[in-house]
């Protein structure tokens, strides 16, 4: 059976919109009467500023989005120096939505630096940056600087009283799923019940925060072998997704992703199909053929090809999908690891076994780097290795030719 791959829903655009608002608030509520029409005036620059921005993401127009912050950096003075974090911080969040981490990071640390400097360590308005450089080691594989990311932002934000606030929620969610893919799964479940808890009381059983945490949960379900607990949460999140924002925007098209896995797992393929090719067709009308997003359907539908004996169209598929990892995420990504494997094991079941073993040893090799950096065992690393082993007898090799490749991984 292939390793496929989750596609784990985030919300740091709606997240950081409410910290912003808040801010600006704060700002206006304190400023003194001396400097009144000076701070009114940056403020109102700041706001027009972010709601253009909105606009702009709102409409998908990432370039123009990006133009904006980037002006409002160069153009930063002393007046609106308080904001020069919140603007990398947004520009950050536009190029990991886009999936360019390598642009997102330092722009969310020298936004975390300026922080530092202004409130200190230990100030809850760090939150916003601690919570954004921990979802992009999330995402890039630095697992244990993750979780220390998130931890670290959920105490900031419970240390601001806000135990119900959707900081609280949105952490307690990314550790959940630090704790899901990394086989933690009792840890992950009442962390996500509970963001779940907390965002239905605090903004209703509609609204896409919900739909997030619902997504994560039915995963975790799917997971456990649990799809009959999982389908109406996947379902419920795409119908939520769908009244927010249309059908043609890619939050719809994660979560019919998501749905099409978990019924990819419950052997119901001509429905999984229909719905990955339906979310293909909004990633590229939306998002382009080159994201990430676009690498994980990708994956999936070629699995659904060659379990249906389509192999001749799911090869090119898993290529582009490997392709796709590789560009955005590195070569040593876990996801990308998985894609390689499912070509490997894809190529072993049509016999190509020159062709498995070269894609089942790099998979292999990537998961073996990710054990050394993170320092623990990953949860597909033991399947993966079986899996290697049952080919390499296949093609003939002797136990001790097995060990001698085998030896490179441990």
């Amino acid at each position: 059976m292939a390793i496929k791959q989750y596609l784990s829903v985030n919300f740091a655009r709606a997240l950081a919109v409410l910290l912003l608002l808040s801010l600006v608030m704060a700002i206006a509520g304190c400023s003194d009467d001396a400097g009144g029409d000076k701070t009114t005036a940056a403020t109102a620059k700041y706001e027009q500023i972010i709601a253009d921005a909105d606009k702009a993401e709102a409409d998908l127009d990432y370039d123009k989005a990006i133009e904006i912050y980037e002006q409002a950096l160069a153009e930063i003075s002393d007046a609106d120096k308080e904001y020069e974090a919140i603007y990398l911080n947004n520009l950050g969040l536009i190029y990991y939505q886009l999936a360019q981490y390598d642009k997102a990071e330092p722009l969310y640390k020298q936004a975390l630096a300026i922080d530092e400097k202004y409130y200190g360590k230990d100030n809850p308005k760090l939150f916003l940056s601690i919570s954004n450089i921990g979802r992009l080691y999330h995402q890039t594989n630095r697992i244990d600087k993750a979780e220390a990311m998130y931890e670290r932002a959920l105490a900031l934000a419970e240390q601001a009283a806000r135990i119900n606030s959707s900081q609280v929620a949105e952490m307690k969610n990314g550790l959940a799923e630090i704790y899901r893919i990394t086989n933690r799964l009792e840890q992950a479940e009442p962390l996500y019940k509970q963001a779940l808890a907390i965002y239905q009381e605090h903004r209703g059983k509609d609204h896409p925060y919900v739909a997030t945490i619902l997504s994560n949960l039915a995963m975790l379900y799917g997971q456990m072998g649990l799809y009959d607990q999982a389908e109406p949460l996947h379902k419920r999140a795409v119908a939520i997704n769908r009244k927010a924002f249309g059908d043609n925007h890619p939050k719809l098209a994660k979560s019919m992703n998501n749905l099409a896995y978990l019924y990819e797992q419950a052997g119901r393929l001509d429905q999984a199909e229909e719905l990955y090719k339906q979310a293909l067709a909004i990633y590229e009308a939306t998002i382009g053929k080159e994201h990430y997003y676009m690498a994980v359907t990708l994956n999936n539908l070629a699995g659904i090809y060659d379990a249906t004996d389509r192999f001749d169209r799911g090869e090119p598929l898993f290529k582009r999908a490997i392709a796709i990892n590789e560009q955005i995420l590195g070569p040593e990504h876990e996801e990308l690891a998985r894609a390689c494997f499912n070509l490997g094991l894809a190529y072993q079941n049509h016999d190509r076994l020159t062709d498995a073993e070269k894609m089942m040893s790099r998979s292999l090799t990537i998961l073996t780097k990710y054990q050394t950096r993170n320092k623990r065992q990953h949860p597909e690393i033991e399947y993966v290795k079986s899996s290697y082993t049952s080919l390499l007898k296949q093609t003939g090799l002797s136990e001790t030719e097995i060990n001698n490749k085998l030896a490179d991984f441990y």
